[in-house]
C-alpha cells in the first residue's frame, strides 16, 4: 500500500484499526516500501 492508500484505509475505519486490519497495515511483506515503523503511544 502507498501512503495515501494507508491513510484512506485508516480513515474508512474512523481512525481505529485493530486485529487483521492492523496486520495488513504493518505487514512488511504486503508493503515493501515501508522501511521502519514508529509507534507513539497516546496516554
Amino acid at each position: 500500500m502507498y501512503t495515501w492508500e494507508m491513510v484512506n484505509f485508516i480513515n474508512e475505519r474512523n481512525g481505529y484499526i485493530g486485529g487483521d486490519d492492523l496486520t495488513t497495515i504493518l505487514s512488511l511483506n504486503l508493503n515493501p516500501q515501508i522501511t521502519y515503523i514508529k509507534y507513539f503511544p497516546t496516554l
